[in-house]
Order: C-alpha cells, then structure tokens, then sequence
C-alpha cells in the first residue's frame, strides 16, 4: 500500500477524477465560498497542490485574476494542470517555491497538508505561504481528510 503521505504514490494508486466526481458537492461548495469571501479584483492567484487543476481552474474562471501559478508535487498531476492552460505550471513544493511573485490570493485545497510528510515540512509549508502573500491577501486551506 503507498504511503498515504507521498503525493506521487497516493496519485498512481488512485482514480482522482473518481474520487472527485463522489466528493462534488462538498468541492463545489468550498469554492463558492472561496468565491465569495473574495471581494477584490485578484492580481495574482497562487494554488499550492493543485492537483489536476479542475479546481483551480474554476476559480480562475470566476475571478479573473491577472496572473495564476499552479504547484503541485507530483509530475503527473502537474501536467494535466498545464494542459488546461494555466499560465504558468512549476513541478515542484510549496517549499522550495521560489518565485519572485507576492500573492493576494492562495488556496491550498482537499487536504495538501495531508500529503506533507511530517510536521517540519508542515511548518515550513505554511511560513513559505504566509510570506508569499501580500499585506492583506488571502489564504483559504481545505483539511479535508478521509484518513
């Protein structure tokens, strides 16, 4: 059984678009309150483990942002999110993220934090967010957990 921490062996073990399509409702919803919780016109927009980036996508839909960066730690995900054609798609974590762009909108949604192997990481994670963020920007997380 993979390890339920390491994104790329819980991805190969997986149907992700099944287990979506039975989590929609409850995914739908945290968008639209993400949604509408913002209420300014996003710059630049941030999803960290964006997954496939259906999500992320939607949201970019709805908010129109200037500019939007995906990461996501597995190399497979990472390219079905650049197939949507997402501006700008980097293979890599949120820690080692070094990008010189400030975000006024970052999500990080279904329970990232989840597939961060230990609480070090975790924290780090969250410092790395926090200082990518403009003064007064936003920051929505989603734990999201079936373990």
């Amino acid at each position: 059984m993979p390890n339920k921490t390491n994104s790329v062996s819980y991805y190969n073990g997986m149907n992700l678009r099944a287990a979506v399509d039975k989590s929609f409702d409850y995914l739908r919803g945290i968008d639209r309150l993400i949604v509408s919780h913002v209420n300014y016109n996003v710059q630049e927009y941030l999803d960290v483990g964006c997954g496939d980036g259906v999500r992320g996508q939607f949201l970019i839909q709805k908010l129109r942002p200037s500019s939007s960066v995906f990461i996501d730690s597995s190399p497979e995900m990472i390219g079905k999110a650049a197939a949507l054609g997402v501006a700008e798609c980097l293979h890599q974590s949120i820690v080692t993220l070094n990008h010189k762009d400030k975000y006024d909108l970052i999500t990080c949604l279904w329970n990232v934090f989840g597939h961060i192997e230990n609480k070090e990481i975790r924290l780090k994670s969250l410092i790395k967010i926090r200082d990518s963020l403009v003064p007064r920007g936003l920051f929505f997380i989603d734990f999201n957990n079936r373990y």
